[in-house]
């Protein structure tokens, strides 16, 4: 078929509704939500920043559950298929049912005849702001959302169903725009289900376009993308309007539906639809990003989108802070977060704190990276004598990691424990490896690093750290805690007991199961201060910030090196960044930062179990190869 192409704008003023309607029989599913903001307008057209959520593969419990939680509404649902349980699956869009996105009542529904949605229609009052047809056994059915179309907030709407020119002899006719198409097959070719609205703006629509064919049109216009839709023979409906204030948003397709979404979120924008499709028998999705922030406020974007999904995603609060020397900084919370200032328990990047300490004992002469653990700590660890603090930073001293064999944590988890006990489970197990044979984190490196700070200060290795490190940098809320006591406002912890499947809280766990490996509470400012004046050489003398960063051990992992308390990565786009993060039952931390300290990027959220997040890789390579 050939393009049909739509360059004329389009200025019309139209009342009533208006549809064109086939056949069908009842059979419903659907909700609504609650009160208005008068000024409500087309989600396609509006751009201000919001929460926003996508999912796939979900059913409509799901997504129930999903909105109901997040109090969000739909602003797109494409049928996918059936799950292996018979029950139909969705890719569905949202946005948080606030601000400019409030609308008095809404709804959506699943399973309905053509005539079954436009009784839910006049039910409603309401106007669909999404229409997806689907094949079934009993023949064509449809899942529309739909938003309240009176008082202020209504306007007039088409909804028409036909082909090609059939479709275009209508937006002739009704002087309309069109604000979605979805292709689909009838036994006489290709056919449309198209929603239109009066337009007074610019707009310009092409049916069975390539990506080149759509590009050019949105580039010779100064268009942008407000849907996009793929037809069974590979090519692509498209809608787009004029953007005098030169937003850069886009289409993608070919991309699964992680990727989609993270390529929202790194170009600070919002996914407005999404739509699954077969590429040779691979799943893959296309979907239009809207965007309305200039390169000032991107960082401010990118933090809260993606603070926002991984909170969604993965657990119940979360803090971030995004600093750049010429940029300027920017915060973010989410989900049960107390603010900005909230207390976290960083688990790991503890290890950077304890490392500095020693090698602060290092430029005062107190230790030697090359002597053994036993000259400072005499019968403390089998082997002892073969392991050096130099192995212990690195991570290559074969010590068996105590973590792996603490018991089970809900039970221990308010359990005191003295560094002698850590050592003893150490003790019961043969080393790993040889000493300085190969990399292999391990938390008991930095037990025996905490120790021996104690041993050759005369001091807790916390009031040490509280000492050199805490105080000269002004880190109000950082501390060394001893007991369950979680310093206000703590960023409360929450994670699922792998032995029952219970969420437990964890905020009150006893940080001394850790010790020097996992010890710290701490803010996303105070860690980006720490790390920053550390790399910038405000820490430590030249020659020991050079021993921090140097003799690096490769970990195994693509770009991934062991610094001394410290890892080292070099992005896709050849920045090296130094970083360390942390993970206990409860709370997931990451602190990012330039070889100069220019840019640093610190976030924690609680994390309800172990599973891979792919938006802490995505947020890495977005804070420092995108913005």
């Amino acid at each position: 078929m050939a393009p049909d192409v739509k360059e004329r704008p389009v200025s019309a003023e139209r009342g009533g509704a208006h549809r064109r309607a086939t056949s069908g029989t009842p059979a419903t599913s659907g909700t609504k939500a609650a009160a208005a903001d008068p000024t409500y307008g087309d989600d396609q057209l509006l751009t201000s920043q919001t929460g926003w959520w996508t999912l796939n593969g979900v059913t409509a419990a799901q997504i129930q559950s999903f909105m109901d939680s997040n109090g969000a509404r739909p602003t797109d649902i494409v049928a996918e298929g059936v799950n292996s349980g018979g029950a139909p699956t969705f890719t569905v869009t949202m946005v948080a049912n606030s601000g400019d996105y409030r609308t008095s009542s809404w709804a959506w529904y699943y399973g309905l005849t053509m005539d079954g949605v436009h009784q839910r229609l006049q039910e409603w009052n309401a106007r669909p702001v999404s229409v997806h047809r689907y094949w079934t056994t009993e023949g064509w059915r449809f899942v529309v959302a739909m938003v309240d179309n009176s008082g202020a907030q209504a306007r007039a709407w088409w909804w028409w169903a036909g082909d090609a020119s059939f479709i275009q002899s209508k937006v002739a006719s009704t002087g309309a725009r069109i604000t979605r198409i979805r292709g689909w097959q009838s036994d006489t070719g290709p056919q449309y289900d198209v929603l239109m609205t009066p337009g007074n703006v610019g707009w310009w629509y092409w049916i069975g376009g390539s990506p080149a064919q759509i590009n050019d049109l949105a580039n010779r216009n100064a268009a942008r993308l407000i849907d996009v839709d793929r037809n069974a023979d590979g090519s692509f409906n498209a809608v787009m309007v004029a953007d005098s204030g030169g937003r850069t948003p886009g289409w993608w397709y070919g991309f699964s539906h992680a990727e989609l979404t993270n390529k929202a979120l790194r170009t600070g924008g919002r996914l407005l639809g999404a739509q699954r499709y077969n590429d040779s028998g691979t799943y893959r999705f296309v979907g239009v990003i809207n965007r309305n922030v200039n390169s000032a406020d991107l960082p401010g974007e990118v933090v809260r989108n993606t603070l926002s999904q991984t909170v969604t995603a993965r657990g119940n609060g979360g803090v971030a802070e995004f600093r750049d020397s010429s940029k300027g900084t920017f915060t973010a919370t989410a989900g049960n977060s107390p603010g900005t200032n909230a207390r976290f328990r960083t688990a790991s990047i503890s290890k950077t704190f304890v490392a500095t300490e020693l090698l602060k004992q290092v430029a005062a002469g107190r230790v030697s990276l090359d002597a053994t653990v036993a000259q400072y700590l005499p019968g403390a660890v089998n082997g002892g004598d073969k392991v050096t603090i130099r192995m212990l930073l690195h991570h290559t001293s074969g010590l068996y990691n105590f973590t792996s064999d603490q018991g089970d944590f809900a039970s221990t988890m308010t359990k005191a424990w003295t560094p002698q006990e850590l050592l003893a489970i150490v003790n019961r197990h043969d080393p790993v490896f040889a000493p300085g044979a190969k990399y292999g984190y391990s938390n008991t490196n930095f037990l025996l690093a905490a120790m021996v700070i104690e041993k050759v200060t005369g001091l807790s290795y916390g009031e040490a750290i509280r000492r050199d490190i805490i105080e000269p940098l002004g880190l109000g809320g950082t501390s060394v805690p001893t007991t369950t006591t979680m310093p206000a406002p703590a960023l409360r912890g929450f994670w699922t007991n792998p032995s029952g499947g219970s969420l437990i809280e964890t905020t009150g766990q006893n940080p001394t199961r850790w010790f020097g490996a996992g010890q710290l509470v701490s803010t996303a400012a105070d860690e980006n201060t720490f790390f920053r004046s550390l790399l910038q050489g405000k820490v430590l003398p030249a020659a020991q910030l050079n021993e921090l960063k140097g003799g690096l051990v490769h970990t195994g992992n693509g770009t991934l090196y062991a610094g001394k308390g410290i890892f080292r990565t070099t992005l896709s786009c050849g920045v090296n960044v130094w970083w360390h993060d942390g993970r206990i039952p409860g709370y997931r931390s990451f602190s990012a930062h330039t070889e100069n300290g220019s840019r640093s990027m610190t976030w924690a959220y609680s994390e309800r179990d172990y599973n891979y997040n792919p938006l802490d890789n995505e947020l890495f390579n977005t804070a420092f190869c995108y913005i």
